[in-house]
């Protein structure tokens, strides 16, 4: 795929590294990624990444992604990672932790379960929303909700993202090498509802990639946050 678009997957489970990271490295620059953060469900480091970061020809990033239960969990688990990790990705299970993820500017990604319609993207979260939101392709085959529902709640998030001007991205999710997907497969489900097509792009490209290397930066002291 040559393009100037800096593609990158904002969410491949470690797992998909374990078995052949080879394999898996080769498939994301086949597909035309350019980075991938390569993602931990628990805070213990895993000696994959420093292995595969070896690799030339992909820039790799490293993500934790945490369900923290309550706002003191989430609060806790940001103190001690935060400088640990490139990428911070914050699951929200309740409205609670939400609306601290939502503004604290340590969190980088947010997402919300799509099986729970009480617990979701609403316009008063969105004002106040400082991370990206993220959707995985992975929950979108695995939840077991009515597919038009599935399609109805994606729309008025996206609406309210839209609305709002809150950064939406579009990763995998994948945990094997066969749930890889290309970058227009995934900027795909934006766009059909009702997505601009740019902004779409944008939702597995310029968002993802920024915040990497923003993150980057910052951990490597060369770049100065506010105050």
């Amino acid at each position: 795929m040559k393009t100037g678009r800096k593609y990158t997957d904002m969410y491949v489970d470690v797992d998909a590294f374990k078995d052949n990271p080879e394999l898996t490295l080769n498939t994301l620059r086949r597909l035309g990624f350019k980075s991938a953060a390569i993602t931990h469900r628990c805070p213990g480091r895993d000696l994959t990444l420093v292995e595969v970061k070896s690799t030339l020809g992909l820039e790799l990033a490293s993500r934790l992604q945490i369900k923290p239960k309550n706002r003191f969990e989430l609060l806790k688990n940001l103190r001690v990672y935060r400088s640990r990790f490139e990428v911070i990705g914050v699951k929200c299970l309740n409205m609670d932790v939400a609306r601290i993820a939502v503004r604290d500017s340590r969190v980088d990604v947010v997402s919300f379960p799509l099986e729970n319609p009480k617990v979701r993207l609403t316009d008063k979260l969105a004002k106040l929303c400082e991370a990206a939101v993220e959707i995985t392709v992975k929950e979108l085959t695995e939840v077991r909700v009515p597919r038009h529902l599935i399609l109805q709640r994606l729309r008025n998030d996206f609406e309210c993202a839209s609305s709002n001007r809150v950064r939406l991205i579009v990763s995998s999710g994948a945990s094997s090498v066969t749930e890889l997907a290309s970058p227009m497969d995934l900027s795909s489900i934006p766009a059909v509802l009702g997505v601009e097509k740019m902004e779409s792009l944008r939702s597995v490209s310029e968002y993802p990639y920024t915040v990497i290397q923003r993150n980057k930066m910052k951990l490597g002291g060369t770049l100065i946050g506010n105050g």
